[in-house]
């Protein structure tokens, strides 16, 4: 009980002590006075002296509640740990599998790029192929022309299909070089005529005194003996 309740009792019974009944004066009928007493008083009152068995079982009692308590803490941090550890090790699993699942698109992935890589570089080849072709078909009419136009002399025979392919696929500069080759010879050609014409009466009449031996009139070889004398006489001579 609290000091302020000791007064308020000391109080009410002065007012409820009945007539003729006496009260020595005492320190709650003076408020203030001997307050220092009154709570040596009171902390006098609420000490308790516990002998050592009491003392003993009072802390045994204090560990076991304590031990209780922490011993569920520690049931429940357990139990905790153990689904942690289980949701770690699925995860692991899911982790594990993911990354072969991914493994295996990336090998899927190099795999289409390379079928991706080869397919263009194929389509480009046969492209480029068409091209060509299709560049030769244009070159070889003209070439043709070009190689008529350079020797009018040449017959149709001359111009198979296949030099004609075979124009088509020359290089722009050994193409020109053949047609320069080509220009060349059929002008060189008709020089070469004129000096043979020329030269086989000279050398006739050389041996024949300027007259075209006729024919049957034997080898130049002949004339020349007859020509200086040497040779037969005629069976009329």
């Amino acid at each position: 009980m609290s000091v302020t309740s000791v007064q308020r009792a000391h109080d009410e019974l002065l007012k409820a002590m009945p007539s003729g009944a006496s009260h020595d004066a005492c320190p709650l009928c003076h408020p203030g006075a001997g307050d220092s007493e009154k709570a040596k008083e009171a902390e006098v009152a609420d000490e308790r002296t516990f002998t050592q068995t009491e003392h003993f079982a009072l802390l045994t009692d204090a560990v076991q509640r304590e031990t209780a308590a922490l011993a569920e803490v520690k049931e429940d941090l357990e139990g905790q740990i153990t689904s942690l550890q289980s949701e770690k090790a699925e995860l692991t699993s899911s982790v594990t599998d993911l990354q072969a699942r991914i493994d295996v698109l990336d090998a899927e992935k190099a795999a289409a790029e390379q079928a991706r890589d080869a397919a263009t570089a194929e389509f480009e080849a046969f492209k480029a192929e068409l091209a060509e072709k299709a560049a030769v078909e244009a070159r070889k009419a003209d070439r043709v022309a070009r190689v008529k136009a350079a020797n009018a002399a040449l017959s149709e025979e001359y111009f198979t299909e296949a030099r004609a392919d075979r124009w088509a696929q020359m290089a722009d500069e050994t193409f020109e070089a053949l047609v320069a080759d080509i220009t060349e010879a059929a002008a060189a050609a008709p020089a070469k005529a004129e000096t043979a014409g020329a030269e086989a009466p000279r050398e006739t009449a050389a041996f024949t005194g300027g007259t075209t031996p006729s024919a049957g009139s034997g080898s130049l070889f002949g004339q020349f003996l007859t020509a200086t004398g040497h040779g037969p006489k005629p069976v009329n001579a």
